[in-house]
């Protein structure tokens, strides 16, 4: 899912971690970090190896290989209005949230 404006992307994280909080109480100790297009490179095997973490039961399933997953994160995060917010827990990757600005008229 992309988000007209950077804002939304955070407040979209915050909510998702506000959300993780409550389903796993103890996790007390989980922070976010914010990312930009010049960030991709030092953080995309890190989106690639929670995505295949999360999907590791429907890796048959084309859709959810990484192979497919990296071309978004590449396509996404070759744009200048990239952001990304990795959510960190006791130190550990545990989420993520991504997006930036489509051209007007087109999906993708």
């Amino acid at each position: 899912m992309t988000y007209p404006f950077p804002d939304d992307l955070v407040r979209a994280q915050r909510d998702w971690l506000t959300t993780y909080r409550q389903l796993e109480p103890h996790m007390t100790d989980c922070t976010l970090t914010r990312y930009g297009h010049a960030d991709l490179p030092a953080i995309r095997q890190i989106l690639l190896d929670i995505h295949a973490d999360a999907y590791a039961a429907e890796m048959d399933d084309p859709f959810h290989r990484t192979e497919k997953f990296a071309w978004f994160v590449d396509h996404w995060g070759a744009r200048p209005s990239f952001n990304c917010i990795i959510a960190f827990d006791t130190g550990q990757p545990a989420g993520f949230a991504y997006g930036a600005t489509a051209d007007l008229g087109r999906e993708t």
